[in-house]
This record gives C-alpha cells, sequence and structure tokens, in this order.
C-alpha cells in the first residue's frame, strides 16, 4: 500500500507544482491523526487538536490561493524506473541492516 502511495505521489507531482501537492500530504497525516483517535481511541492533547486543525486550514488555504500553472509534464515512462530505483534502494538497505545486525 506504501508503495502504492509512492506511486501516487509522484503521479501527482508530475502533474501540479510541489508547493500544492507536498501541504495536501501533510493534511493525509491530520487525517491520520483524526482516524486513529475516533477509530483506535488513540488520547491526543490540546496541542494535537491544533496542529491538526492548521494542517487542515493550510491545506484549504494552499488550495484557495493557488492558481493553476502550466508545467512540462514527466514522461509516463520515466515513473516505473523511479519506482523501482525506490524499491531496489529500500530492499537493499533492509537487507543491509538485516545482515548487520
Amino acid at each position: 500500500m506504501d508503495m502504492c502511495g509512492a506511486a501516487l505521489m509522484l503521479t501527482a507531482l508530475s502533474q501540479a507544482p510541489v508547493s500544492v501537492v507536498q501541504p495536501i500530504a501533510g493534511c493525509g497525516l491530520a487525517i491520520l491523526c483524526v482516524f486513529s483517535h475516533f477509530y483506535l481511541k488513540e488520547v491526543m492533547n490540546g496541542l494535537d487538536w491544533i496542529a491538526i486543525t492548521l494542517a487542515g486550514l493550510g491545506t484549504i488555504g494552499v488550495g484557495v490561493g493557488g492558481e493553476e500553472q502550466k508545467v512540462d509534464q514527466i514522461p509516463l515512462l520515466n515513473i516505473p524506473w523511479l519506482v523501482l530505483s525506490i524499491v531496489i534502494l529500500f530492499v537493499g538497505t533492509a537487507q543491509h541492516l538485516a545482515s548487520y545486525v
């Protein structure tokens, strides 16, 4: 699931500016916090709720204040190579750490 999310993130980055995509990714963490509070019954303090609210408002602000830009698109054939490189990097790092331990 994480690799599918990374592939979707790369697709989003190829179609939108980083200044728009990255705050939305941060808002995903805020949504995860709300989910874990209500579904997993985790306790959050007031500072956590303030941070979640600010992340949501910041994402809405970026969406409202952003303007459409014409950007060159990354060829779709480059995305699988990038995903494969990331997989090899993570698998290699995990194998190296496992042999080290």
